[in-house]
């Protein structure tokens, strides 16, 4: 069974003498040896952050002669080390932007190596290595030259940028670390800057609802309380929710929320373009409670407008809606308040109308009135074409429509043939 280091470790993207050096020392924790664990642990620690340093800009505080002095001397086999613990606990002109907190930690764990590298008289025992490994894991994040929140920023930005990173690779790895690199009072801005910087049109792109999606699924929910807030008074939930239905769940509406939701904001016209999406999850999900679903779908009918709304293709959202009764609404709306044959309306509301003809069993006065309006001098050439399209992908429903058009000796219309 594998240690959650070796968890930890596998979603890192640590070098290759890193991941050896913690391999070595999770065989050594296994076989008892916890001097030896804990000295390799420590050494797997301090060589990524020399890594780092090399690989990493000169903070515009370090003076550029000082920068190639720490430079030359993590090269020299018998001074990287030294050097890296002293640039680590330096506070005054530091290369690391930590908390004093953390130098702190770093300065009790160099005095635990010690004590393993020259056996000293404190014991070292299993759990030693066990808190090591927890601060490892709680603070590796947050010991960058940037800084924790600006370095994960930085590689959320290479992430989702197609030149460094193909796109759809899991990302993961980068959420799991926001907790350990960004502190809770940082963590809005955290989210504005990544928003600034991804999608700084600010149009709310896909690059960042997958973000935000992956950030209620799995960090902590603290967090999670921080970006619903966000999401709510920007009013991005609506459209996180067509994108991820299921998030719907995650976004901790109450009732009143939720009744506003359905009732105001997403027919208001900027968000209505979602309307089927979000009643769809609503639904779905028995959110809408039972004695208010028929003014729902009332709602939903009514606002349908065909030159600004569609009947979406997914068939998950189709089924949602057409397991609550909507029908019946439409069927009432069109039929029994006999709506056929004013043009406009009618045209308004086609693609609904065939919805109901695809979906639900067919009554005979429904197919009485789509006949005769045929007989009309200006019926909807929209709705025609739309039951067209419904009896050229289902022809089982044309088939019932002439079945009940026949056995009452309804007149078919030539282009329901």
């Amino acid at each position: 069974m594998k240690l959650p280091i070796e968890q930890w470790t596998s979603e890192k993207r640590f070098s290759k003498k890193v991941n050896k050096l913690i391999q070595e020392a999770v065989i050594c924790y296994k076989h008892g040896a916890y001097r030896a664990s804990l000295l390799f642990s420590y050494l797997g620690f301090i060589t990524f952050l020399k890594e780092t340093i090399i690989k990493g800009k000169k903070p515009d505080s370090i003076p550029q002669g000082r920068w190639d002095n720490i430079q030359n001397e993590l090269q020299d086999d018998d001074k990287w080390e030294k050097k890296v613990f002293e640039e680590l606990t330096n506070s005054s002109t530091p290369v690391f932007n930590i908390k004093e907190d953390i130098r702190q930690q770093i300065k009790y764990w160099k005095d635990r190596r010690n004590d393993c590298a020259h056996y000293k008289n404190n014991e070292i025992e299993s759990h030693h290595v066990e808190s090591f490994w927890s601060f490892l894991t709680s603070n590796l994040s947050k010991i960058t030259i940037e800084g924790g929140k600006a370095n994960l920023t930085l590689r959320f930005i290479d992430h989702f940028d197609a030149t460094k990173t193909p796109p759809n690779t899991d990302f993961t790895f980068l959420i799991k670390e926001i907790e350990h690199a960004v502190d809770l009072n940082e963590f809005e801005q955290f989210i504005i800057d990544l928003e600034n910087a991804i999608d700084p049109i600010g149009f709310f792109d896909k690059d960042i609802q997958k973000i935000y999606n992956k950030i209620l699924e799995i960090c902590p929910s603290q967090y999670v309380e921080i970006l619903n807030k966000k999401l709510k008074n920007s009013n991005l939930d609506i459209e996180l929710i067509a994108s991820f239905p299921d998030k719907i769940n995650f976004i901790n509406y109450n009732q009143t929320e939720l009744r506003e939701l359905w009732k105001k904001r997403v027919v208001h016209r900027h968000n209505d373009r979602y309307i089927f999406e979000i009643y769809a999850a609503l639904l779905r999900n028995n959110l809408i409670p039972i004695g208010e679903q028929d003014e729902a779908l009332l709602q939903l009918f009514d606002k349908y407008e065909q030159t600004r709304h569609h009947v979406p293709a997914d068939l998950t959202i189709k089924a949602a809606i057409a397991n609550a009764k909507f029908g019946d609404i439409i069927y009432t709306k069109v039929f029994e308040d006999n709506q056929l044959g004013s043009f406009m309306w009618v045209n308004s509301k086609c693609d609904l109308i065939a919805f109901y003809i695809e979906n639900y069993n067919l009554k005979k006065e429904a197919v009485q009135k789509l006949c005769e309006m045929f007989e009309y001098s200006n019926y909807s050439w929209w709705l025609r074409d739309s039951i067209i399209r419904v009896f050229e992908n289902n022809n089982q429903v044309k088939t019932k429509f002439h079945e009940i058009a026949l056995q009452n000796r309804y007149t078919i219309p030539t282009d329901f043939q």
